[in-house]
């Protein structure tokens, strides 16, 4: 709680560049409308599992006239975000749809989850990829609310990480009913951190089922067209600082041998996209 202020101070900071980290501000503090009591909940933290949760959103849609379907056409899809670039996709993507409402996730004190859980009155919380907060899923465990994670992964430093705090880890992992891991490997990793292997399955990388939507493959070739023939490469999901300045440093010694190489650096930030790099 101590920490508020300057978490809130560089939230505001960050909305010079992105107004809505400033516009909803008050729904990290839990304040959101009631909704009925039909409510599934997903948290997507920012762009690559918000396109996740479009098309388990879809998928799940698709279903809806089987035998005890998980959303009904008049269930509740509350879609919540860390990020402005995850909820301003949301916003673009599902503007229109009554029936999902986007909001930011609360920050993780008991007073905030309490409030924004009561006011939503989920039955189910769909968390996409790992992004755990202890006193969120306490509390759902406390109100019996089931937690799925989907299409869950557990990098090698993230599992030292939860290792260093056993105690909490336990706690965190007797709160999540079943988990859906990409890969064996994270199945693993899941399982050396205490997870129960009856509640693990390994489930594949959702983002690689997404279709390629007609304004991807548009600009796709568009690009190909542009590069033609010229030796490129691409660095995804690149961060501003030592992850950016490798690979510059890679393209200025690729280009000593090949003077026309094209370096397609894609930044983890869509925010930072076009900006020149010095």
């Amino acid at each position: 709680m101590c920490l508020l202020p300057l978490i809130i101070l560089r939230l505001l900071a960050k909305s010079l560049r992105q107004p809505l980290y400033r516009k909803y501000l008050t729904e990290r503090l839990g304040y959101v409308h009631r909704y009925g009591t039909d409510t599934v909940w997903i948290h997507a933290v920012s762009v690559g599992e918000m396109k996740v949760a479009f098309l388990l959103i879809r998928q799940m849609r698709s279903r809806s006239g089987n035998i005890d379907p998980v959303v009904k056409p008049d269930t509740n899809i509350v879609l919540t975000c860390t990020t402005a670039a995850g909820r301003k996709l949301a916003m673009t993507h599902l503007h229109g749809d009554a029936n999902i409402l986007i909001h930011y996730l609360p920050f993780d004190l008991d007073a905030f989850v309490r409030r924004f859980i009561e006011n939503i009155q989920p039955r189910l919380l769909l968390i996409i990829e790992t992004e755990l907060w202890p006193n969120l899923l306490h509390r759902l465990k406390q109100q019996q609310i089931p937690v799925l994670l989907l299409n869950a992964r557990m990098s090698e430093k993230s599992m030292r990480s939860y290792a260093a705090w056993p105690d909490l880890t336990a706690e965190i992992f007797s709160c999540i009913h079943w988990i859906g891991a990409q890969y064996a490997m994270d199945q693993q990793r899941f399982m050396q951190l205490g997870a129960d292997p009856g509640q693990i399955s390994v489930t594949g990388n959702i983002k690689i089922d997404a279709d390629i939507s007609h304004a991807d493959t548009f600009l796709a070739s568009r690009l190909k067209r542009a590069i033609k023939q010229r030796p490129s490469w691409a660095a995804g999901s690149i961060r501003k600082g030592k992850e950016e300045d490798v690979m510059i440093q890679t393209h200025l010694q690729i280009l000593q041998h090949i003077p026309d190489a094209l370096l397609i650096l894609v930044p983890r930030h869509p925010e930072r996209t076009g900006k020149m790099i010095k």
